[in-house]
Protein backbone atom coordinates (compact mmCIF):
# COMPACT_ATOMS: atom_id res chain seq x y z
CA UNK A 1 0.00 0.00 0.00
CA UNK A 2 1.38 3.53 -0.98
CA UNK A 3 2.30 5.96 2.25
CA UNK A 4 -0.62 8.35 0.21
CA UNK A 5 -2.99 5.74 0.60
CA UNK A 6 -1.76 4.73 4.23
CA UNK A 7 -2.74 8.30 4.89
CA UNK A 8 -5.84 8.11 3.49
CA UNK A 9 -6.55 5.29 6.04
CA UNK A 10 -5.32 7.57 8.86
CA UNK A 11 -7.05 10.47 7.75
CA UNK A 12 -10.00 8.36 7.80
CA UNK A 13 -10.22 6.54 10.65
CA UNK A 14 -9.51 9.95 12.63
CA UNK A 15 -12.25 11.61 11.53
CA UNK A 16 -14.51 8.73 11.66
CA UNK A 17 -13.26 8.66 15.53
CA UNK A 18 -14.95 11.88 16.45
CA UNK A 19 -18.63 10.93 15.75
CA UNK A 20 -18.17 7.09 15.99
CA UNK A 21 -20.11 6.96 19.79
CA UNK A 22 -22.96 4.60 18.73
CA UNK A 23 -25.22 7.57 18.04
CA UNK A 24 -23.94 9.49 15.10
CA UNK A 25 -21.75 11.52 17.40
CA UNK A 26 -24.68 13.57 19.40
CA UNK A 27 -22.83 12.58 22.55
CA UNK A 28 -19.66 14.63 22.97
CA UNK A 29 -18.85 14.02 26.48
CA UNK A 30 -18.50 16.61 29.53
CA UNK A 31 -14.88 17.54 29.21
CA UNK A 32 -14.23 16.63 25.33
CA UNK A 33 -11.49 15.12 25.91
CA UNK A 34 -11.37 12.75 22.77
CA UNK A 35 -11.59 15.23 20.58
CA UNK A 36 -8.57 17.23 22.19
CA UNK A 37 -6.57 14.06 22.01
CA UNK A 38 -7.47 13.98 18.20
CA UNK A 39 -7.31 17.14 17.78
CA UNK A 40 -3.24 17.18 18.99
CA UNK A 41 -2.75 14.53 17.38
CA UNK A 42 -3.85 15.73 14.10
CA UNK A 43 -1.87 18.90 14.74
CA UNK A 44 1.20 17.30 15.78
CA UNK A 45 1.03 15.13 12.32
CA UNK A 46 0.85 18.07 10.42
CA UNK A 47 3.42 20.57 12.12
CA UNK A 48 5.38 18.85 14.01
CA UNK A 49 6.70 15.33 13.21
CA UNK A 50 9.18 16.89 10.21
CA UNK A 51 10.32 13.11 9.26
CA UNK A 52 6.40 13.10 8.17
CA UNK A 53 6.99 16.67 6.23
CA UNK A 54 10.10 14.76 4.15
CA UNK A 55 8.04 11.75 3.50
CA UNK A 56 5.28 13.80 2.08
CA UNK A 57 7.47 15.80 0.10
CA UNK A 58 5.73 16.83 -3.36
CA UNK A 59 8.90 15.78 -5.42
CA UNK A 60 7.53 12.33 -4.10
CA UNK A 61 3.70 12.87 -4.32
CA UNK A 62 2.02 10.55 -7.25
CA UNK A 63 1.05 12.55 -10.02
CA UNK A 64 1.21 10.17 -13.00
CA UNK A 65 1.07 11.44 -16.38
CA UNK A 66 -1.56 10.92 -19.14
CA UNK A 67 -1.46 8.18 -21.16
CA UNK A 68 -3.46 6.23 -23.60
CA UNK A 69 -5.66 3.26 -23.58
CA UNK A 70 -7.12 1.36 -20.75
CA UNK A 71 -4.14 1.81 -18.82
CA UNK A 72 -4.32 6.00 -18.31
CA UNK A 73 -4.95 7.32 -14.77
CA UNK A 74 -7.91 9.72 -14.46
CA UNK A 75 -8.49 13.36 -13.32
CA UNK A 76 -9.42 14.13 -9.45
CA UNK A 77 -12.07 15.93 -11.39
CA UNK A 78 -13.31 12.81 -12.72
CA UNK A 79 -13.54 11.25 -9.46
CA UNK A 80 -15.78 14.29 -7.87
CA UNK A 81 -17.83 13.82 -10.56
CA UNK A 82 -18.21 10.30 -9.54
CA UNK A 83 -18.46 11.42 -6.17
CA UNK A 84 -21.11 13.79 -6.84
CA UNK A 85 -23.41 11.38 -8.20
CA UNK A 86 -23.38 8.78 -6.14
CA UNK A 87 -23.67 11.78 -2.77
CA UNK A 88 -27.29 11.25 -3.16
CA UNK A 89 -27.92 13.07 0.51
CA UNK A 90 -25.26 15.97 -0.40
CA UNK A 91 -23.43 15.60 3.36
CA UNK A 92 -20.09 15.31 1.65
CA UNK A 93 -19.69 11.33 2.65
CA UNK A 94 -20.33 8.47 0.93
CA UNK A 95 -20.64 4.81 2.71
CA UNK A 96 -19.14 1.90 1.74
CA UNK A 97 -20.80 0.66 -1.11
CA UNK A 98 -21.69 3.96 -2.52
CA UNK A 99 -17.32 4.68 -2.64
CA UNK A 100 -16.82 0.70 -4.05
CA UNK A 101 -19.55 2.56 -6.63
CA UNK A 102 -18.01 5.97 -7.46
CA UNK A 103 -14.84 4.39 -7.92
CA UNK A 104 -16.32 1.76 -10.06
CA UNK A 105 -17.64 4.44 -12.28
CA UNK A 106 -14.56 6.40 -12.30
CA UNK A 107 -12.27 3.99 -13.00
CA UNK A 108 -14.72 2.49 -15.77
CA UNK A 109 -11.98 2.09 -18.87
CA UNK A 110 -9.05 2.19 -17.05
CA UNK A 111 -6.99 -0.74 -16.12
CA UNK A 112 -7.64 -0.39 -12.02
CA UNK A 113 -10.88 -1.75 -10.57
CA UNK A 114 -11.76 1.23 -8.62
CA UNK A 115 -14.01 -0.79 -6.43
CA UNK A 116 -11.03 -3.41 -5.49
CA UNK A 117 -9.15 -0.01 -4.66
CA UNK A 118 -11.59 0.98 -2.14
CA UNK A 119 -11.82 -2.24 -0.66
CA UNK A 120 -8.02 -3.37 -0.42
CA UNK A 121 -7.17 0.15 1.03
CA UNK A 122 -9.94 0.26 3.94
CA UNK A 123 -8.87 -3.40 4.74
CA UNK A 124 -12.36 -4.33 4.69
CA UNK A 125 -12.47 -6.88 2.35
CA UNK A 126 -9.48 -9.47 1.54
CA UNK A 127 -8.65 -8.94 -2.66
CA UNK A 128 -10.38 -10.85 -5.51
CA UNK A 129 -9.65 -11.27 -9.21
CA UNK A 130 -9.64 -8.89 -11.03
CA UNK A 131 -13.01 -7.20 -11.54
CA UNK A 132 -14.28 -9.83 -8.35
CA UNK A 133 -15.64 -8.62 -5.32
CA UNK A 134 -13.01 -9.92 -2.95
CA UNK A 135 -13.67 -12.09 0.07
CA UNK A 136 -15.20 -10.52 3.12
CA UNK A 137 -13.56 -10.42 6.53
CA UNK A 138 -16.88 -10.10 8.10
CA UNK A 139 -14.74 -7.77 10.51
CA UNK A 140 -17.20 -5.91 13.43
CA UNK A 141 -16.34 -3.45 16.21
CA UNK A 142 -16.52 -4.47 20.17
CA UNK A 143 -20.32 -3.61 19.66
CA UNK A 144 -20.84 -6.21 17.03
CA UNK A 145 -21.32 -3.96 14.27
CA UNK A 146 -20.02 -4.26 10.86
CA UNK A 147 -17.26 -2.52 9.86
CA UNK A 148 -18.52 -1.69 6.26
CA UNK A 149 -21.29 -0.38 7.56
CA UNK A 150 -19.93 2.30 9.73
CA UNK A 151 -17.47 3.09 6.96
CA UNK A 152 -17.33 5.86 5.28
CA UNK A 153 -15.08 8.40 3.71
CA UNK A 154 -14.73 12.72 2.12
CA UNK A 155 -13.73 13.28 -1.77
CA UNK A 156 -10.26 13.82 -0.10
CA UNK A 157 -9.78 10.76 1.37
CA UNK A 158 -11.03 8.91 -1.60
CA UNK A 159 -8.55 10.75 -3.65
CA UNK A 160 -5.68 9.88 -1.47
CA UNK A 161 -6.80 6.27 -0.90
CA UNK A 162 -6.71 6.13 -4.52
CA UNK A 163 -3.59 8.30 -5.28
CA UNK A 164 -2.30 5.01 -7.56
CA UNK A 165 -4.69 5.37 -10.12
CA UNK A 166 -5.25 9.13 -9.90
CA UNK A 167 -3.51 12.32 -11.97
CA UNK A 168 -2.45 14.72 -8.70
CA UNK A 169 -1.44 18.01 -8.99
CA UNK A 170 2.29 18.24 -8.08
CA UNK A 171 1.22 21.56 -5.92
CA UNK A 172 -1.68 23.32 -4.58
CA UNK A 173 -5.03 21.93 -2.37
CA UNK A 174 -5.34 19.58 -5.52
CA UNK A 175 -2.10 17.56 -4.92
CA UNK A 176 -1.50 14.77 -2.80
CA UNK A 177 0.25 16.74 -0.42
CA UNK A 178 -2.50 19.54 -0.52
CA UNK A 179 -5.05 16.78 0.18
CA UNK A 180 -3.51 16.02 2.89
CA UNK A 181 -3.42 19.48 4.46
CA UNK A 182 -7.14 20.08 3.62
CA UNK A 183 -7.61 16.81 5.51
CA UNK A 184 -5.66 17.72 8.84
CA UNK A 185 -7.06 21.30 9.16
CA UNK A 186 -10.65 19.90 8.81
CA UNK A 187 -9.82 17.59 11.39
CA UNK A 188 -8.50 20.04 13.65
CA UNK A 189 -11.16 22.85 13.42
CA UNK A 190 -14.23 19.98 14.23
CA UNK A 191 -12.02 19.01 17.39
CA UNK A 192 -10.75 22.47 18.65
CA UNK A 193 -13.98 23.70 17.92
CA UNK A 194 -16.37 21.29 19.80
CA UNK A 195 -13.54 21.12 22.53
CA UNK A 196 -13.67 24.92 23.21
CA UNK A 197 -17.62 24.92 22.80
CA UNK A 198 -18.15 22.22 25.91
CA UNK A 199 -15.17 24.14 27.66
CA UNK A 200 -16.99 27.32 27.57
CA UNK A 201 -20.53 25.78 27.74
CA UNK A 202 -20.83 26.62 31.95
CA UNK A 203 -19.50 30.44 31.50
CA UNK A 204 -21.69 30.82 28.25
CA UNK A 205 -24.67 29.70 30.41
CA UNK A 206 -24.13 31.61 33.37
CA UNK A 207 -23.21 35.03 30.61
CA UNK A 208 -26.64 34.08 29.46
CA UNK A 209 -28.54 33.97 33.09
CA UNK A 210 -26.78 37.20 34.58
CA UNK A 211 -27.85 39.36 30.88
CA UNK A 212 -31.38 37.49 31.24
CA UNK A 213 -31.57 38.97 34.76
CA UNK A 214 -30.19 42.29 33.92
CA UNK A 215 -32.89 42.78 30.69
CA UNK A 216 -35.39 42.21 33.09
CA UNK A 217 -34.37 44.32 36.29
CA UNK A 218 -34.26 46.76 33.93
CA UNK A 219 -37.52 46.43 32.26
CA UNK A 220 -39.53 45.64 35.59
CA UNK A 221 -37.66 48.32 37.86
CA UNK A 222 -37.79 52.86 37.36
CA UNK A 223 -34.80 54.00 36.21
CA UNK A 224 -33.68 55.28 39.93
CA UNK A 225 -34.06 51.25 41.01
CA UNK A 226 -31.90 50.41 38.43
CA UNK A 227 -29.70 52.83 39.65
CA UNK A 228 -29.61 51.75 42.85
CA UNK A 229 -29.12 48.06 41.77
CA UNK A 230 -26.45 48.60 39.32
CA UNK A 231 -24.64 51.93 40.28
CA UNK A 232 -21.21 51.53 37.89
CA UNK A 233 -24.33 51.44 34.38
CA UNK A 234 -24.27 54.70 33.02
CA UNK A 235 -28.22 55.70 33.09
CA UNK A 236 -28.27 58.43 30.72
Amino acid sequence: MMLWEIMGRLLSELRRMLSDDGDGGKDVKDDATKEFIVGRLAFLLQYKLFSLRVLLDPACAPRGTASTGSGGMIALQELSSAFDIEDVDDDGLLTFEEAVEAMSGAFSGTAFNGGEMVRSTLLLEGGGEAGGAGTSTGATDAGGRDEKAKQNVTLSELALLSAKGLRHSPYGEHSALGLIQNCFDAIISTCFTTWARVQLAKAEKELHAGLAAFWDDGVKNSAEQFQLRYPSVDGR
